[in-house]
């Protein structure tokens, strides 16, 4: 057992799925080679912050008046995930690597004419090089400092299997094997397959909730959803909108929800060899930064707020998306689609900003498709309409972005429907 004062920061920052599709699709756009590597006994490399004294484990003693003081961090500690961070992340700074963003867990290498990426996942890393030689020997002289296990090139990472063919310049992500093992696990399969991952037109409520809750049916239910989000948030954009629906009710779930979560599954069972695809693209398309969103006004019964959904696209993939429930009551359809492509914007600039600084920058305002010309026009003046004067002012910022070039917003095709909220 830990007291409080035996640590202080226990927060160990880890890579953001955007950022890991982001890297890949910069790498096939860029004819890098992708690489894997981890490290072994990771926690066990930092040495401790704070004085913390241990009991030996049973059949062993000390002398009257002895104790033992920790010096190195252990499993089970729980500032041992964050000294590792700092210690590993202290290295590759001395080592010559800059820090991209202020997440502390992307780093760029420049050496020799050569670039090499690198993202963190605690002791789990992906590389992207474009020299197989700089990549050999940033290996060697790691390995001085930890214990390496080099996986040589990426085909597996976090679950998600990872297939680069080099000379066609294509990158697919798939996650088929784990969506058997979440159909073995909640005895799907051989199950009935759906087109769908939701039921058109259908809504699941808090009314359908059973009065008395099921403690068994909560925990399945939980156990299933997180298994969802896991895939939804990873390579499956097209099952967000309805995990976003069904998380809604994991506190008590009904019988409705739970058809409703199998519905997923069932889905997926059908549709598992499905990837998220990154092409090498020519000409200005090339690291070129493309959105889709969209919003249903007043699409919740219960509360009569709107859902936002968009996804973002580069090289010819998806690299960032959601469908979440706005906090905000919108009192017309111009706000609730404004409100959408403002939350998208935030996650624009997000990866913009992290594209410059891995050395990509953008060459033209990034497109924003939206079906709504009440909220292209508000994009694009500065007239404040009687309408949107209650918009909280927050969300303006989208017009902000607009007007320093980092987007624009453009009509959506009527041949291309990428995000559509029921």
């Amino acid at each position: 057992m830990q007291y409080e004062d035996e640590y202080n920061n226990t927060y160990s920052p880890t890579s953001k799925f955007t950022a890991i599709r982001t890297i890949i699709s910069c790498a096939c756009q860029q004819d890098m080679e992708l690489y894997h590597w981890d490290i072994q006994g990771a926690f066990m490399t930092s040495t401790l912050d704070t004085e913390i004294f241990m009991d030996l484990p049973p059949g062993y003693s000390l002398p009257e008046g002895k104790c033992i003081s920790l010096r190195k961090s252990l499993y089970g500690l729980k500032q041992s995930s964050a000294l590792f961070h700092d210690t590993l992340e202290v290295w590759l700074l001395e080592y010559g690597f800059t820090a991209v963003g202020a997440d502390g867990v992307i780093f760029k290498l420049d050496r020799g004419g050569e670039t090499m990426m690198l993202s963190l996942y605690v002791n789990d890393s992906m590389c992207a090089s474009s020299s197989r030689v700089l990549y050999d020997q940033f290996l060697q002289d790691l390995s001085k400092r930890f214990k390496l296990s080099d996986q040589g090139r990426l085909a597996w990472y976090l679950g998600v299997a990872i297939d680069y063919d080099k000379a066609a310049g294509i990158v697919t992500m798939s996650q088929e094997k784990y969506i058997e093992t979440l159909l073995e696990r909640f005895n799907m399969r051989g199950c009935k397959q759906e087109t769908t991952p939701f039921e058109p037109g259908g809504h699941l409520l808090k009314s359908d909730a059973p009065e008395t809750p099921n403690p068994e049916q909560i925990k399945n239910y939980q156990q299933l959803i997180g298994g969802l989000m896991w895939a939804s948030t990873f390579t499956r954009p097209n099952i967000s909108y309805a995990v976003n629906q069904c998380a809604k009710h994991m506190a008590n779930p009904g019988e409705k929800h739970v058809i409703a979560a199998k519905r997923i599954l069932k889905n997926l069972a059908g549709m598992k060899g499905l990837k998220l695809t990154y092409r090498c693209s020519s000409g200005d398309e090339a690291n070129q930064l493309v959105c889709y969103a969209d919003a249903d006004h007043a699409g919740d019964p219960e509360t009569r707020k709107s859902t936002t959904g968009y996804v973002l696209l580069l090289n010819g993939g998806a690299v960032s998306w959601a469908s979440v429930h706005q906090q905000v009551t919108a009192l017309s359809t111009a706000e609730a689609e404004y409100y959408a492509a403002s939350v998208c914007g935030t996650d624009v600039t997000y990866v913009q900003r992290m594209m410059e600084e891995l050395g990509y920058e953008q060459q033209a305002p990034m497109v924003l498709y939206e079906d709504n010309m009440a909220c292209i026009y508000m994009s694009r003046t500065s007239v404040m309409y009687h309408k949107a004067r209650h918009i909280d002012t927050r969300v303006y910022h989208l017009r902000e972005l607009c007007k320093n070039k980092m987007m624009v917003l453009d009509v959506e095709p009527l041949q291309v429907r990428l995000v559509d909220v029921p």
